[in-house]
């Protein structure tokens, strides 16, 4: 899809798309790169050549000289999640594997934006190589060990509200550090959260992460950076982006409440069931009918889970809202 020319001073561009900016709660001057007209490439081979010649690519690397492969733990779209040992020092970590040129660049931007970051709650990079005319790439991440949240949720069954709000607690305070450090995760998912036995929690898969423009917008803008390329997993996506208009980094407050929901509602075990859970409809009469879950609870959620993402919570809110705090054991 081809991109718009978009005058910074004047949205009638943004608003063929979408209903309007103030219905995202941001300013016109604050589109991502990733709503620009994109400059042309230079051609591939020029560009390895160039990497080649600067040391960047190692040409004779092999995996398995410096890790022993244990199992899969996991693959999708553009890598492979390996379990391994590292053979100099016979830690366990996690090997993340792509292969060809466009998976390459996705894993390098992914350790570009993990490196940059610190949080208990984020997974922690350890190594990034890229292998011989940058087929293959690797990034080492450290092992957490414990399962997804949608494996765990299908095994355990639900979670109480206390331990559920526990997982919030946490994922919140990491989506606020994010958003801080201007990185938008855009993929928030059960299938993205790592936890253990303990409930402790790990962020990861920041593949198709981007970084936002610095800084709060002015005149009560609530966020702070539009995109426009789609992206997401449809099942879990924020309804602005199964309507394919422009969105925010509020699509990651969308995203702790499909956590939210998922650790009180549980997961279906079925496939067949998966898109009826999700449905935002479907969701909010779940909640509204639930007599066993305080309204308060219940509000907090279906205010994570607002179609207009103007009204939805930010991070740093959901970190103030005292009484919902109050119930994280």
């Amino acid at each position: 899809m081809k991109s718009e020319l978009i005058d910074k001073n004047n949205c009638t561009g943004l608003k063929s798309k979408a209903t309007g900016l103030e219905n995202l709660g941001v300013c016109p001057g604050t589109l991502s790169n990733s709503a620009k007209p994109r400059s042309k490439r230079f051609k591939l081979d020029l560009k390895i050549m160039k990497k080649w010649k600067s040391g960047d690519i190692q040409k004779k690397f092999k995996l398995e000289d410096h890790y022993d492969a244990i199992k899969t733990l996991g693959s999708g779209t553009y890598a492979t999640v390996s379990l391994a040992t590292c053979l100099n020092d016979n830690k366990q970590v996690a090997v993340k594997i792509s292969r060809g040129a466009n998976s390459c660049e996705k894993l390098a931007s992914e350790y570009k934006i993990l490196s940059e970051l610190d949080h208990e709650c984020i997974i922690k990079p350890l190594k990034f190589i890229r292998s011989e005319m940058m087929q293959e790439a690797y990034l080492v991440l450290e092992y957490f060990e414990g399962t997804d949240l949608k494996e765990f949720v299908q095994k355990n069954g639900p979670l109480s509200v206390g331990d559920a709000l526990k997982v919030l607690k946490q994922l919140a305070s990491c989506v606020a550090y994010l958003h801080s450090k201007g990185v938008a995760h855009r993929d928030i998912k059960p299938e993205n959260i790592l936890i253990d036995a303990d409930l402790n929690i790990k962020l990861i898969d920041f593949n198709i992460s981007k970084k936002m423009k610095s800084g709060r917008t002015k005149d009560g803008c609530k966020f702070s950076t539009i995109f426009y390329t789609q992206i997401s997993s449809p099942l879990y996506a924020a309804p602005e982006i199964k309507e394919n208009l422009l969105y925010t980094e509020s699509v990651d407050i969308w995203g702790i409440g499909i956590i939210m929901f998922t650790c009180i509602y549980g997961y279906p075990k079925s496939k067949k069931d998966f898109g009826k859970n999700f449905s935002k409809i479907l969701m909010k009469e779940k909640i509204s009918s639930d007599i066993f879950v305080n309204k308060k609870v219940r509000d907090f959620l279906v205010n994570l889970l607002c179609d207009d993402p103007q009204r939805r919570l930010t991070a740093d809110e959901i970190m103030a809202d005292e009484y919902i705090m109050s119930l994280v054991f």
